[in-house]
């Protein structure tokens, strides 16, 4: 039997969940900033290919009206010597004619923030360096990122590095990646305050949501529940939204033993299984569809996470992205086509027509 206290914050939650948004938040309807995250280190030919050409609705070339590309990734447990710079191919973001912000990834960290300490100063280095580089590649930022998934009880400490970020890379704005869970925390208004927006990342991997046949990476009715409490701090952002998937191994108890992104099939040894871990186009579309006809004034757009590249087996194809991207339900439309090549010989194809990924069929009967 639950306790009073559970029961009112069950009751909470499920009138949060109830009400569609307080009556006192300003909205707003019609289309929404499209923007894509450009999440690789090395900067091969097909990312190169993908950022010039980018997505449309009509033919997937064009239709962002920004990218956010990794530009730094530091890992605090490792010192100065762990930290990544990314080579960006500037010529290529320039001649994509779109505009270009700058993403710094801060790998996990639950220590002291010293405005004056020499991980401060590294990080601001890294930023300065970053913002140094595009703009020798000919590209100006419009905006610099801090990604780091902070301990929600180390907010206040947070706030230390965003200020120092901030002061040294201005005019440029910064903003930072947020979790739903840190809302809950008295220090995220000063926190957001601090910066000059933020994005509410609402994908995640979650283990106790793992089944045989795998899970979602983004609950629709919580991503909806976490926009509308968002809003009610009154300051600008944008939502990202899952394109990709992970292969998850789980053991025989049900638990999470690891996660690949982008690597061949992995092997965590006898017992173990695998399963996907999914973003649902449909229900992304369904999002981009409902926030496009009312949404809270504060929400100014969509940041896909990430820009499809050729060759990536665990991201949608570039048309899945621009059929949800622009709120319609993608669909695959398989056809078999028959060629006779030669007397007693032809060549049987099968194609996707479609703007949806679809499996092959197990079989084909041919006659």
């Amino acid at each position: 039997m639950l306790g009073w206290a559970t029961a009112l914050a069950a009751l909470a939650v499920a009138v949060t969940l109830i009400l569609p948004h307080s009556p006192r938040t300003p909205r707003t309807s019609g289309p929404m900033g499209s923007q894509a995250y450009v999440w690789q280190r090395a900067w091969t030919l097909a990312v190169v290919e993908a950022v010039e050409a980018g997505i449309s609705d009509a033919n997937a070339s064009g239709g962002f009206d920004r990218l956010v590309i990794l530009a730094a990734e530091l890992t605090p447990s490792t010192g100065p010597g762990g930290t990544v710079m990314v080579r960006p191919d500037y010529a290529a973001c320039r001649r994509s004619g779109r505009a270009v912000g700058l993403a710094i990834r801060v790998n996990a960290y639950s220590g002291e923030f010293e405005a004056e300490g020499a991980l401060t100063r590294h990080l601001v280095e890294v930023a300065s360096a970053a913002l140094a580089a595009a703009r020798s590649g000919g590209v100006e930022p419009v905006e610099l990122q801090l990604d780091f998934d902070c301990p929600t009880a180390k907010l206040a400490g947070y706030r230390v590095w965003v200020q120092a970020v901030r002061q040294a890379s201005a005019p440029v704005p910064v903003v930072i990646t947020a979790l739903p869970s840190w809302m809950g925390s008295r220090d995220f208004g000063e926190l957001i305050e601090t910066a000059d927006g933020f994005v509410l990342q609402v994908h995640s991997v979650n283990p106790r949501l793992l089944t045989a046949e795998g899970s979602a990476l983004c609950d629709p009715v919580a991503a909806r529940a976490a926009v509308e409490r968002a809003a009610g701090f009154g300051r600008p952002f944008r939502v990202a939204l899952p394109t990709y998937s992970y292969l998850a191994g789980v053991d025989a108890a049900g638990k999470l033993v690891g996660l690949a992104a982008e690597a061949d099939r992995p092997s965590w040894g006898d017992g173990v299984r695998l399963v996907r871990l999914s973003s649902d186009p449909s229900a992304m579309a369904a999002l981009v569809r409902d926030w496009t006809a009312d949404r809270p004034a504060s929400m100014t757009g969509v940041l896909w996470y990430r820009l499809p590249v050729a060759g990536d087996r665990l991201n949608w194809h570039g048309r899945t992205l621009a059929a949800v991207a622009a709120g319609r339900t993608p669909r695959a439309v398989l056809i078999v086509a028959a060629k006779r090549t030669e007397p007693n010989l032809s060549d049987i194809t099968i194609s996707n027509e479609g703007d949806a990924d679809s499996p092959l069929p197990a079989s084909l009967s041919v006659r």
